[in-house]
């Protein structure tokens, strides 16, 4: 904030001084705008400051293999004026800046990106310094960078982005209400989550995934709190019916990128059952990288995927001359043909 007033004449002048002095910050001296790209507009994302087209544009980027390495996220592009793979905020990879853009693609409906950055993320811990999460990594070779090995706020970038991201918790405990968006991975058919806590409330709940209906269980003290419950199932997904309590309920959908989002309010008394009958629908099962220390980048990039016309379109990135395997759940029978892969 700007500097207290002494007087209604200092205040007038201070304050016109800050705000100039604040100006400075985002442009430079002859007035023109920075313009070096980096993954810090991740924030305004994940905070919805952006319109979309800026967002999915960014994301893209983000996703690509000018920024992502088979270890997390690069702070600037490759291709950037100043990098340099061992540059502190120039070219490194933070998991905290890792988890950043994680909870932007989560934030964007991108979930099988999102996914797979959480589980770069979260793998660090298998390597170097055990059971810890480095806080830099080198930008080229999956390495640390010296800086310091065992970082929290890298270690709390695998948790935050898998309660907000993965799972979609919003609480309120002022409003006694609770926002709860899950993305659950196509390959996961079953999760339990305990101790879902609003204000002095607690929540358990759990999912599990047949072919042809998705069963969601509550339970717990809620009392009055008040859920906007919107899981996301995969795209091209077609709902026949939803039960709550066995009791029908109205199907409100939203087609979002890489999903298909239902839309529900409940009221919980001790135990409620939501099942939801559906068919067809198509999803990515989020590739995960393993990269052994001391090895560079080599796994594909997923940019994005769409559903349209009855075609679902993945678009890739992946080093020249090598071969992947992508897997896909795939509720709508044999493909009549597949085209830029086998």
């Amino acid at each position: 904030p700007p500097p207290p007033p002494f007087s209604s004449r200092r205040r007038h002048t201070r304050y016109k001084d800050w705000s100039r002095g604040l100006g400075d910050v985002y442009k430079r001296q002859d007035g023109s705008y920075h313009t070096e790209e980096s993954i810090l507009p991740s924030i305004p994302i994940y905070f919805k400051q952006l319109n979309s087209y800026k967002s999915e544009k960014m994301l893209d980027a983000f996703a690509s293999d000018d920024y992502t390495a088979d270890w997390g996220v690069r702070i600037t592009s490759k291709s950037g004026e100043h990098y340099h793979p061992r540059g502190y905020h120039s070219g490194s990879v933070w998991p905290l800046f890792t988890g950043w853009v994680a909870l932007a693609e989560y934030a964007e409906n991108r979930s099988a990106q999102g996914f797979s950055h959480v589980m770069s993320n979260m793998n660090i811990y298998r390597d170097f310094s055990l059971g810890y999460l480095e806080e830099v990594l080198n930008g080229e070779k999956y390495t640390p960078s010296g800086v310091c090995p065992h970082q929290c706020w890298s270690e709390t970038m695998v948790v935050q982005p898998l309660i907000e991201g993965m799972l979609g918790l919003k609480p309120n405990a002022p409003a006694k209400r609770l926002k709860f968006k899950p993305y659950i991975p196509p390959q996961w058919d079953f999760i339990k989550v305990d101790n879902i806590k609003v204000g002095d409330k607690v929540i358990d709940w759990e999912m599990k995934r047949q072919a042809e209906m998705t069963t969601y269980h509550f339970s717990g003290e809620a009392g009055d709190i008040r859920i906007y419950f919107d899981p996301v199932l995969p795209e091209g997904t077609e709902v026949d019916s939803i039960l709550v309590n066995n009791e029908p309920v109205d199907i409100i959908t939203c087609t979002a990128c890489q999903g298909v989002t239902l839309k529900m309010t409940l009221r919980l008394n001790d135990e409620t059952e939501v099942k939801i009958y559906h068919r067809k629908g198509i999803e990515l099962i989020p590739p995960v990288s393993r990269p052994a220390p001391g090895e560079t980048s080599e796994g594909i990039r997923i940019i994005r995927t769409s559903w349209k016309n009855n075609t679902y379109l993945i678009h890739t990135q992946g080093a020249p001359g090598t071969r992947y395997t992508l897997e896909v759940m795939n509720g709508f029978g044999t493909p009549l043909e597949v085209d830029g892969a086998e």
